[in-house]
């Protein structure tokens, strides 16, 4: 399945589900959710640090766009505290955010990968980490269903000069 770059205004990709995933112990700040929570009035950032949420590992919350986003539905997915992040948590909560965006039935589907949760230069592996589950679930629909995969916030790749 083809996964797409979009480097436009995040208010203006336009998905059935933006999904990011959020440390626990960090409001949103920075990235891709960081200009989404901006959009929103920092509703992220209240949801994920002080709100009922709290971004424990797995958890998700499913927001509305607030007729402020060309996405549907935001769900953010919870990576726990932000010095446990490594690989293995990200690929975990890329399942739990896959199995989410099955249950909506969304088939147009943005992800917004945690880079600032991970050194620099873990950006492209852990990209790489969070699709699997999302080209399976995608890979899997009928064929009449439009499907589409979004990576956000992605930065552009480097050349060997550096």
């Amino acid at each position: 399945m083809k996964v797409e770059d979009y480097a436009g205004p995040i208010e203006e990709l336009a998905c059935d589900l933006l999904v990011g995933f959020v440390v626990q112990d960090r409001p949103v700040t920075a990235g891709v959710l960081g200009q989404v929570d901006w959009i929103l009035d920092a509703a992220l950032s209240r949801l994920a640090v002080g709100g009922p949420y709290r971004a424990a590992l797995g958890a998700t919350a499913l927001l509305t766009n607030r007729g402020k986003l060309q996405a549907d539905k935001l769900l953010l997915v919870g990576l726990g505290p932000r010095a446990a992040v490594d690989l293995p948590i990200a690929a975990r909560a890329a399942r739990v955010a896959a199995d989410a965006a099955a249950k909506l039935r969304a088939t147009r589907i943005a992800i917004a990968p945690p880079l600032e949760a991970m050194p620099p230069e873990r950006a492209a592996e852990l990209t790489q980490v969070l699709l699997p589950p999302f080209t399976r679930f995608l890979t899997d629909l009928p064929d009449d269903l439009p499907r589409r995969l979004v990576v956000t916030g992605r930065p552009p790749e480097r050349d060997a000069d550096g």
